[in-house]
């Protein structure tokens, strides 16, 4: 691959003028397209979603509870006297303000007074629409109310009313409702009331002591639209502190809603944004500047991160024109990480002063870097949150062309110089510690990863979103306040009905609310509103016009009517007094359609109904305590078209997709990344080794987190796969490092870690500082990134180079053959089938066979030894066995066999060959544990014995038919060859009057070298 970036480098090198069309071209490319896209500043895309979540993220969206502001207005005078006077009158001056002054554009609808004609109006709906506001229950209340005593009674107290002052605003309902039947489902109405610590007075909504005044203020904007509301919350803010001189601060204000803690937190990210940036600029400016010595250096470094980005962005604009703002703007964020290929280049040009071997050097881990990387970005794709899936596609994009951006463009600006100066310095220094070789550091490692495998899995994801809101100290003691006087901020228990369109909705909602009644009435639910009070299907009401047209026949209302006139009569009343409430009896009901209940609904019901195109919903609020919550949300649950759910319902969702979905990327991404590393590598070998940091460095992450009880949110989730970035980014050019110095004898791998260590630095102060920050969110990316960085750096430094070395040298030379992991695995498994095979030959010398004479049991033992033997060597199946015997052998007579000695497979290859046959052996065997008391139960004897102390034992043993196994060279020879033999086989042979049979071991050292155990 680096001869392709060679090509391009000497083509642009010698036509210049095409390297300036290719840049313009480049330039223009972005200029042209970036500025197109459009921004969705949608929070909320950045939810997960699925079916559950998008309708309550429908709901949320076009709920006007979340937008609405409610202002609480409040006496300062310590004395603690009532004055509902100033209250009124400071609230009609800001309401006044609100509605036509400067931030009236930002204002939809201020609600300070309840109209005085609103009772009125309800009233009159009700009673000309009285048939459907009646429900089954409410037919045997009338029953008792037009019985002949509960009518005499209600017209002597008509008769009071009229003859009294009230008489000039109760005489038309009076008059058109005698028995006040339409007081029934009015009375309903008071499920609507704001709070029972409230009351009217004079139209305004006091508390009960009249030394707090509420009103609301709807926002034209929803919480979304932080930018405008922004200018909203400032207009009031300096409105209320106007206000309030003028009182001579007797009256103060303050507000709490969803649209003010939005547009709180957006603020506090700006300030902290714009603190935390500043610092790491200029500290990343100064640092790269001092290191490089050079000033510009730092603005050649970091123009791939804006060309990168920009290419991202004009893509994106191709593929689809609108993009969430929040996946840019976190994506610019983790844009830190396409800086590394810059710092690669200029730092590895500081070290070989040479163009073309940089490129040679650094093109295929930079692709390969770049390839991984992006390839985990595009694993965001998989998750189900809109705005991950489009920060995925941008940061892959960035990645990549970033990375190419950096091997075409940033070598010309490179200048090679004829003498390299000594330019090294502490971070040279530091960069170039051999973390590997030191036993303090490995410990360490090895002592935090087994620490960290118990703690790994006691990560959390936060189950409380509000911890990741900020709030100021003024608008925390403002919902404090709040809470103190009303349940305006109190929490509550959403059920919501749903349909494609309003009667549905509807039809969906009554089908449930008389459950929601069951509850109420059982004491588990202390109040609710719902739309159906007031607002009903046009299939209930075709229902509720029957019951009325069935229960008012005509002979019932003629016995009504005349009771009424014969009740009337003592108190004067004309026969035709109540003529309207005749013919309301007898009046023809049709159902009212959705468009004719816009009186009540705009006075009542807007807040609870929302309508689109897609989707019509009806929300009810219930009010419980909390130790009913989870028996109200079961029993609520499972009505087709409705879901309930309160806020920690809600959170409980979010996090289980998260977990899911969190689950699914790091699976899918690092097994995407380990195939591209073996691919790349063309040895699963050095995939593995250049894997394991990042895995490891994971479980240290996760494993730190759990132990502190640091959470997972939404928000340092998207960190992580930045880190694991990096992750890959560093083994990748730790394992160039490695594989050129084994493989070329070239030290390139200090300049590797120095760039390395400066993408550590950069990052660090980059993320980091956003320690410094007030908002909790950034906090927690703040932590975890520096313990991913750290963990990520500290583990590719140390274990990298260990492995790596592990599997090409032994004892400070180059290993015959790398290790290969099938030969790891295969001679794993025939050390362990030889071990345990030859543990059960112990344990049955020891137990099994203790009944059986001596002679017989050593004889049986030794049969034993020589099948485990035999199965040992034909087990390792890739290498072909061949026993060439001439003579035909038997071994029937006693002798002394010798051998060469080339391999640790020698000791079993000999004694397959006879169960008679016995083996002197070093004092190293001698003393194993386990084959050590295997040999002394089979009489083997260790050479440090002695020869007259051998000669003794060893002629017992050839006087009971056994030959003796010696390995004359008395060590394995490195180079195959065979070496001097010493003299001791041949005494023994002249002592013990015994032939000698010499055997040619040939292969065994191919498979199995001196120092070597896996091949």
């Amino acid at each position: 691959m680096s001869h392709f970036f060679l090509f391009l480098f000497n083509f642009f090198k010698k036509n210049r003028v095409a390297f300036a069309i290719f840049l313009i071209s480049t330039v223009g490319f972005i200029a042209f397209f970036a500025p197109r896209i459009s921004l969705e500043e949608d929070i909320s895309k950045i939810i997960p979603r699925d079916e559950k979540v998008d309708k309550l993220n429908f709901i949320f969206q076009n709920s006007k509870f979340a937008d609405k502001l409610v202002v609480n207005i409040s006496l300062n005078d310590e004395s603690g006297n009532a004055a509902p006077e100033k209250l009124i009158a400071f609230a009609a001056q800001l309401s006044d303000s609100l509605r036509n002054g400067s931030i009236s554009e930002y204002i939809s609808l201020v609600t300070d007074q309840v109209p005085e004609d609103l009772m009125y109006e309800v009233y009159n709906f009700l009673y000309e629409n009285l048939p459907i506001f009646l429900t089954g229950e409410d037919y045997s209340r009338i029953d008792e109310m037009i019985s002949p005593k509960a009518i005499n009674m209600a017209m002597e107290n008509n008769y009071k009313i009229l003859v009294s002052p009230a008489s000039m605003v109760l005489k038309s309902s009076l008059v058109r409702d005698p028995l006040g039947i339409t007081n029934i489902p009015l009375k309903r109405l008071e499920s609507f009331q704001f709070d029972d610590n409230f009351e009217l007075y004079d139209g305004y909504i006091l508390t009960s002591d009249r030394k707090n005044l509420l009103m609301f203020i709807q926002p034209q904007n929803s919480a979304r639209e932080t930018a405008l509301n922004t200018f909203m919350l400032q207009g009031l803010d300096t409105l209320i502190e106007q206000l309030s001189r003028l009182n001579s601060a007797s009256v103060s204000a303050e507000y709490f809603g969803g649209v003010a803690v939005a547009v709180g937190n957006a603020l506090r990210i700006k300030k902290d944004v714009q603190l935390t940036v500043s610092i790491a600029v200029i500290v990343l400016l100064l640092f790269i500047s001092w290191f490089f010595r050079k000033k510009t250096i730092f603005f050649i470094i970091i123009l791939p991160v804006f060309i990168g980005g920009g290419i991202a962005v004009a893509s994106l604009f191709l593929i689809k024109s609108t993009v969430s703002a929040i996946a840019l703007g976190v994506g610019s964020v983790l844009l830190g990480i396409t800086v590394d290929y810059s710092l690669h280049i200029v730092t590895h040009f500081r070290h070989v002063n040479s163009v073309r071997t940089l490129l040679k050097d650094v093109s295929a881990p930079i692709l390969m870097s770049c390839l991984t990387t992006g390839s985990a970005f595009l694993c965001l794709m998989l998750v189900s949150s809109e705005a991950l899936q489009d920060l995925g596609l941008f940061a892959a994009m960035s990645v990549i062309s970033a990375a190419l951006f950096s091997l075409i463009v940033l070598p010309h600006f490179l200048k090679e110089e004829s003498q390299t100066p000594d330019r090294s310095n502490i971070v040279d220094a530091i960069a170039s510690l051999q973390l590997h070789k030191s036993k303090i550091m490995i410990g360490i490692v090895l002592l935090i990863s087994i620490l960290c495998l118990f703690s790994y899995d006691k990560v959390e994801f936060e189950s409380d979103m509000m911890k990741m809101n900020y709030m100021s100290a003024e608008l925390a003691q403002s919902e404090k306040n709040l809470n103190q006087v009303s349940s305006a901020s109190a929490k509550s228990i959403f059920l919501v009905s749903s349909a494609n369109n309003l009667e549905e909705a509807l039809q969906y909602n009554e089908q449930i609310i008389d459950r929601v009644g069951e509850l109420k009435d059982n004491g588990l639910i202390r109040a609710y509103t719902s739309v159906g009070t007031l607002m009903l299907s046009e299939k209930l009401q075709q229902e509720r016009i029957a019951r009325w047209d069935s229960y008012w026949t005509a002979a019932r209302s003629d016995s009504l009517k005349q009771r009424l006139i014969r009740a009337s009569r003592p108190f004067h009343f004309r026969e035709s007094a109540f003529s309207s409430f005749y013919e309301l009896l007898k009046s023809d009901n049709t159902p009212l359609k959705a468009s004719e209940f816009s009186a009540v609904r705009g006075l009542f019901l807007n807040d609870y109904i929302t309508e689109s195109a897609e989707q019509s919903t009806i929300v009810t609020l219930i009010k419980a305590g909390r130790e009913n919550k989870n028996e109200i949300i079961e029993t609520l649950s499972g009505f087709e078209g409705s879901v309930v759910f309160d806020r920690e319902y809600l959170t409980f969702e979010l996090i289980k997709i998260l977990k899911k979905d969190f689950g699914l990327l790091v699976s899918f991404s690092l097994l995407l990344v380990f195939v591209i590393l073996v691919m790349s590598y063309g040895r699963i070998e050095l995939g593995i080794i250049t894997f394991l940091p990042i895995l490891i460095s994971w479980l240290w992450t996760l494993g730190i987190m759990g132990a502190f009880g640091i959470k997972f949110n939404i928000f340092n989730i998207i960190i992580s796969t930045f880190i694991f970035g990096l992750g890959i980014d560093y083994s990748i050019f730790i394992m160039r490092g490695l594989l050129q110095q084994y493989k070329y004898g070239r030290e390139n791998l200090s300049s590797y870690k120095t760039s390395i260590f400066l993408s550590v630095f950069t990052t660090i102060t980059g993320l980091g500082v956003l320690i410094f920050a007030q908002h909790p969110a950034l906090r927690s990316i703040a932590w975890l990134s520096i313990i991913g960085i750290l963990s990520v750096v500290i583990v590719a430094y140390t274990l990298e180079p260990l492995m790596f070395r592990w599997l090409v040298y032994i004892r400070g030379r180059k290993r015959t053959a790398p290790v290969t992991l099938y030969g790891f695995i295969y001679a794993q498994v025939c050390y362990a089938y030889f071990f345990v095979v030859s543990a059960l030959v112990v344990v049955t010398g020891i137990t099994g066979l203790r009944l059986l004479p001596t002679r017989l049991r050593k004889r049986g033992l030794h049969w034993l030894l020589t099948l485990v033997a035999k199965s040992t060597i034909y087990i390792m199946y890739m290498s072909k066995k061949v026993i060439i015997n001439p003579n035909k052998e038997n071994f029937s007579k006693p002798a002394i066999i010798i051998a060469n000695h080339q391999s640790l497979i020698d000791i079993p290859l000999m004694i397959m060959l006879s169960p008679k046959t016995i083996l002197l052996s070093n004092d190293w065997v001698w003393g194993n544990q386990l084959m050590g008391t295997l040999l002394r139960q089979v009489d083997f004897y260790p050479v440090s014995m002695g020869l007259d102390e051998l000669v003794k034992k060893l002629r017992i043993k050839v006087d009971e038919g056994y030959s003796i196994i010696i390995f004359p060279e008395g060590t394995r020879a490195e180079d195959l060859e065979i070496k001097r033999f010493h003299k001791g086989a041949f005494y023994l042979a002249e002592k013990l009057n015994l032939d000698i049979i010499p055997i040619i071991i040939h292969g065994s050292g191919h498979c199995v070298t001196k120092h070597e155990y896996y091949g």
